[in-house]
């Protein structure tokens, strides 16, 4: 261990991109700036109305699959200061999220939903696999989801 760093609640999910990571908690998500290993520091936090479970970025924008919440799309071109953009709410409850190029692939308690997010803060449901248990987590290999 190179060193740790304390944060408020457990971690839900994590996603580690460039100098930051981006930690899902129970009650939000937090922004650390790893650029030291030796001296990680939270930047920022953005307190939500449940649990990250799953993060996914796609340039600049952050999306978080938010229990209860709905997808949470968040812009992180200045990681200290994050900023919410749209909130995109499901009827159902959702677990992770992978984005790949322009659509954003969801698991969920009804199944596999697709989002197209050409218009990154405009999300568009363009497909749905239902199941007859939940998906909690998602996997891309080529053409296959």
């Amino acid at each position: 261990i190179i060193s740790t760093i304390k944060t408020e609640g457990a971690t839900r999910s994590l996603l580690i991109r460039d100098e930051y990571a981006f930690i899902g908690a129970r009650d939000g998500l937090g922004i650390v700036d790893i650029s030291d290993v030796d001296k990680p520091k939270i930047i920022s936090e953005i307190k939500l109305k449940g649990e990250v479970l799953g993060i996914s970025i796609s340039g600049n924008t952050l999306f978080a699959a938010v229990y209860r919440m709905g997808l949470v799309i968040i812009d992180v071109s200045h990681p200290g200061f994050p900023q919410v953009k749209e909130v995109y709410e499901f009827k159902t409850a959702i677990y992770n999220l992978l984005v790949a190029g322009s659509l954003a692939y969801v698991a969920s308690s009804q199944g596999l939903i697709i989002l197209d997010i050409s218009d990154k803060f405009t999300p568009r449901e363009i497909g749905l696999f239902e199941t007859e248990s939940a998906v909690y987590d998602i996997c891309i290999n080529g053409d296959w989801a």
